[in-house]
C-alpha cells in the first residue's frame, strides 16, 4: 500500500533559491567534465547522484527520472520484536530489488549509508495477529479456502474453550463446597475451644490443599482468559477479511476486539519528510521478500492492480514473490526508457 502526501516544492525566494541555482550550475559543470574528462567525470557525477534523490536530480536535469537512476535505500528502524538483523533486512531487501532489475534489465535500487528512501520493521499488533496464527497452523491470503480455515479453527477454538471452561466452572464449584466446608469446621471447633489434635491436623492439611488449588485455579482462569482473547481476535480478524474479500458471512463474535486491514504487511510513504518503506508483519523471510518488492513496486511508481498473480495486487501480502508480465507491462508504461 503506498501513502502520498502533497509535496510542495515551490522554491522559496532567498537562501533556498541561490541554493538550488549553485547546484544547478554544478550540475552542468559536472556534466561538462563527464563529456570532456571520462572515467574521472563519471566518478564525480556519482559523488553529485549520491547527495540527493533520484527525482530531486531528474527535476534538476530537467528530465524524467522514472527509473533512470537507481532509487537510493538504508535500513532504518528495525524493532526487535521480529527478531530479523540488520543484515538480514538487507539480504531480503536485495532480494526484492534484484527481482525487479533482472525483470527489465536495469539497475533500479542501490544501497548507500544515507540512502533516502528508509526501509524499517515496525513491530506492533499487526505481527502479534501473524504470529498467533502462525501458532495455529493458519495463514492469510485472498482464497477462499484460507478464509475457510479461518472460519474452522474459530469453530475449534470456541468449542475447545466451552469444554475447558465448564470443566474450570465445575472445579470452582467443588473448590467453594470444600472452602465452606472448612471454614464451617473451624466455626464449629472455635466454639468448644479448639479441635482434638488428629482433628486440628486434618483441618490444617485441608486448607494447605485449598491454598495450592486455589493457586493452580487461577492459573487455569489467566489461561481461559487468554484463549478467549485469541478467539475474539481470531474472529474480528474473520470478520475483517470478510469485508476485505466481499465474502459475506455473519458477523463473528469479537468481543470488541478490532484489527487493521489484515491484507496492509507494507506501506510506502512519500511525503516532505521524506520517503518510507515499513513492513509490519509477515511469516517467514520469504514472505518479507515478498512484501518488499510489493512495495518497491509503489517506490518506482506503480499502484494496485487486480491481477491475484501479480507483485502488485491489491491484496497481496507477500504470498506473491514473482514479477510477471502485468508488473513489467505497467512498470514500461511508468517508465518509457525501458525497452
Amino acid at each position: 500500500m503506498k501513502k502520498y502526501i502533497p509535496f510542495n516544492n515551490t522554491y522559496q525566494k532567498g537562501g533556498a533559491g541561490i541554493f538550488v541555482i549553485l547546484l544547478l550550475v554544478i550540475i552542468s559543470s559536472i556534466v561538462f567534465i563527464v563529456k570532456r574528462n571520462g572515467l574521472e567525470g563519471e566518478k564525480a557525477y556519482d559523488t553529485l547522484k549520491r547527495t540527493v534523490s533520484e527525482s530531486e536530480l531528474g527535476k534538476l536535469l530537467g528530465i524524467d527520472s522514472a527509473c533512470r537512476f537507481p532509487i537510493l535505500w538504508s535500513a532504518g528502524r528495525i524493532d526487535s520484536g521480529f527478531n530479523v538483523t540488520k543484515g538480514e533486512l538487507e539480504t531480503a531487501v536485495e532480494k526484492a530489488s534484484l527481482l525487479w532489475e533482472k525483470s527489465v534489465g536495469t539497475k533500479l535500487f542501490e544501497e548507500t549509508p544515507t540512502g533516502p528512501l528508509k526501509i524499517g520493521l515496525i513491530y506492533d499488533e499487526r505481527q502479534k495477529e501473524t504470529t498467533m496464527l502462525a501458532k495455529l497452523g493458519l495463514t492469510i491470503d485472498q482464497s477462499k479456502e484460507s478464509f475457510t480455515r479461518l472460519q474452522q479453527a474459530y469453530d475449534n477454538m470456541k468449542s475447545a474453550y466451552i469444554v475447558k471452561k465448564t470443566s474450570f466452572g465445575e472445579k470452582i464449584a467443588q473448590f467453594q463446597s470444600r472452602r465452606f466446608a472448612l471454614e464451617k469446621a473451624v466455626g464449629s471447633w472455635n466454639k468448644k475451644d479448639g479441635a482434638p489434635e488428629t482433628e486440628y491436623s486434618r483441618l490444617q492439611q485441608e486448607q494447605a490443599s485449598l491454598q495450592s488449588l486455589s493457586k493452580q485455579l487461577e492459573q487455569e482462569q489467566a489461561k481461559l482468559n487468554n484463549e478467549i482473547l485469541d478467539i475474539n481476535k481470531l474472529g474480528a480478524i474473520i470478520n475483517q477479511t470478510a469485508k476485505e474479500l466481499n465474502i459475506k458471512v455473519s458477523e463473528y463474535n469479537s468481543g470488541g476486539e478490532t484489527v487493521r486491514n489484515v491484507f496492509e504487511a507494507g506501506v510506502y510513504e512519500s511525503d516532505q519528510a521524506g520517503k518510507r518503506i515499513f513492513v509490519y508483519q509477515f511469516d517467514d523471510k520469504d514472505k518479507l521478500s515478498g512484501v518488499l518488492t510489493h512495495e518497491f513496486g509503489h517506490a518506482l511508481g506503480l499502484d494496485h492492480n487486480d491481477d491475484p498473480k501479480s507483485i502488485m495486487y491489491k491484496l497481496n501480502q507477500g504470498q506473491v514473490q514473482a514479477i510477471t508480465k502485468t508488473d513489467v507491462e505497467a512498470l514500461k508504461l511508468r517508465c518509457p526508457n525501458l525497452k
